[in-house]
């Protein structure tokens, strides 16, 4: 067995008949697509890992549930309406008083949560 030094590999050169089967792909939506890559990647990437690994048991599904699981529950809570009616619940409930914030909610007279205002 010899060995050969090898200056351009063919496989790199894109002119090469070792990729025939190369895409012709429009270089706007190339540019789109690794700039989506760029900037969100890292996180696509977190949330795979987490799902593959809460399947297959490398995490404890009832500490960190898959996340599927997790958007059926949300779609579930939205569509039955109970996760609005929580939410609502949540933002009319009286909030408690701090000591921080004892002095300025005397002069306001309201100590009720408003959410969204």
């Amino acid at each position: 067995m010899t060995l050969h030094r090898i200056d351009h590999p063919a496989a790199l050169d894109r002119r090469s008949p070792a990729a025939p089967f190369r895409i012709a792909v429009d270089p706007r939506l190339r540019r789109l697509a690794e700039t989506i890559l760029a900037r969100y990647g890292l996180l696509v990437g977190f949330l795979v890992a987490w799902q593959v690994s809460s399947r297959t048991g490398l995490l404890n599904p009832a500490v960190f549930p898959p996340l599927d699981t997790i958007a059926a529950a949300l779609w579930q809570g939205l569509v039955g309406g109970a996760l609005l009616d929580d939410i609502a619940i949540s933002c009319s409930a009286p909030a408690s008083p701090s000591p921080a914030r004892s002095s300025s909610r005397s002069r306001s007279g309201s100590s009720w949560v408003t959410c969204g205002r």
